[in-house]
C-alpha cells in the first residue's frame, strides 16, 4: 500500500503525531509520498529526512490502485488538493 500525505503550510502539526504516523508506515512496510510543501515541515519538526524519491509536486500522475490519500488539514486542505475552488457565483 502507498500512503500519499498532503498538507499545507499554516496547518499545525505536532512532532509526536508525525513520528507516530511514520512509525506506523515503517512498521507495516507501506510506501509513502509527501507533497513538496509538507516535506520541510516534517523534516523540521521530526528530523526525519524526506528524500526526493518520496516527494511529489503537482500533478502527481497515476498511482497504484491500493494508494490512500491522507490529508492533514481541516482548513480547506483537501479542497486545495483537488483543485476545487468552491461554488461558482451566478453570472
Amino acid at each position: 500500500m502507498k500512503i500519499i500525505l498532503f498538507s499545507r503550510q499554516g496547518v499545525v502539526h505536532t512532532a509526536g503525531d508525525l513520528h507516530q504516523m511514520f512509525d506506523a508506515i515503517a512498521r507495516f512496510g507501506f510506501d509513502y509520498a509527501v507533497n513538496e510543501e509538507f516535506a520541510p515541515q516534517i523534516e523540521r519538526l521530526t528530523g526525519i529526512s524526506i528524500d526526493a524519491a518520496h516527494r511529489y509536486g503537482r500533478p502527481m500522475g497515476p498511482q497504484p490502485a491500493e494508494s490512500v490519500l491522507v490529508c492533514y488539514g481541516g482548513d480547506g486542505t483537501l479542497l486545495a488538493f483537488t483543485g476545487w475552488e468552491g461554488p461558482k457565483s451566478p453570472s
